[in-house]
């Protein structure tokens, strides 16, 4: 992959990086290539709300054994109690803003416990979701790779 790649990334120090769930989604359609990931000194683990989205979403065979392949191959991480009490907290300022709208509450806090918790674990999410990850960087700095 050339320079001009989103994953052409050069991280200072070793750290956790995860898939969001439209990774995986568009890996499973052919969209992406597995190959195709970040480059840098760091540790991929699986995030727990990750796989619930995924589980969730199963359509077509061969995605049920690739997810239970990643939950036996990743350490998993998850968000933990401080950040739903946080998450709570962004949400409302989003929804002041007029930036959330209550048919798309449940994908949003899920981005948002994913980047809270990314926060909380020293961790880079990539995602295709700019629209929703833009918006949560304004109240949480969590590092974000764009593919």
């Amino acid at each position: 992959m050339g320079a001009s790649s989103p994953f052409a990334l050069c991280m200072s120090k070793p750290t956790l990086l995860f898939y969001d769930t439209c990774f995986y989604i568009d890996v499973f359609r052919g969209r992406i290539g597995e190959h195709e990931t970040p480059q840098g000194p760091f540790l991929v683990v699986a995030h727990t709300l990750v796989l619930m989205e995924l589980w969730q979403g199963v359509r077509r065979s061969g995605e049920e054994r690739a997810i239970q392949d990643l939950e036996g191959s990743l350490s998993l991480i998850g968000a933990s109690l401080q950040n739903y009490l946080d998450a709570g907290r962004i949400l409302r300022k989003m929804s002041e803003r007029k930036w959330l709208r209550s048919h798309r509450l449940y994908e949003t806090q899920n981005d948002v416990l994913l980047a809270l918790s990314a926060v909380e674990n020293n961790s880079w999410i990539v995602t295709a979701n700019r629209r929703d990850f833009d918006k949560i960087r304004v109240f949480c700095p969590v590092p974000v790779i764009y593919y």
